[in-house]
């Protein structure tokens, strides 16, 4: 079985838009979680092989560096995004008694699709 990132971004979308009232911010700290996975994965299979190979968090800011040292100004731009989902990952997941910002928690599937679909049109094809 394989999973690409956009099968992760649609769980995304699904918790996002998940109308459960009384869990609505359980399925919005996921989505948030799933959304900064999807991007990642996505920008993962661009990546030099030594990131590829990587295990661990320091795999997340190698990854990272990489975009931002990349030699085209749009995916320096991009490692910024991604970073900026890591963030709101890293607040969704493990701030739990911080309240979120439900209508910024609720876009990040919608910036982690645009993410994906911006470095698959500037990079072309996968390489992973």
């Amino acid at each position: 079985m394989s999973c690409r990132a956009e099968d992760i971004q649609k769980v995304a979308a699904f918790l996002s838009s998940s109308t459960n009232a009384g869990n609505k911010e359980a399925f919005l700290r996921s989505s948030v979680s799933r959304a900064y996975y999807a991007a990642f994965h996505a920008a993962l299979s661009y990546a030099p092989a030594e990131i590829r190979a990587m295990r661990g968090g320091k795999k997340h800011e190698a990854l990272i560096q990489w975009m931002r040292s990349h030699s085209l100004e749009t995916i320096r731009e991009m490692g910024l995004d991604l970073d900026n989902l890591r963030l709101a990952r890293t607040r969704a997941d493990y701030d739990m008694d911080r309240r979120l910002n439900v209508d910024m928690m609720s876009l990040a599937h919608q910036e982690s699709m645009r993410f994906i679909d911006d470095l698959h049109a500037i990079m072309g094809t996968k390489i992973a």
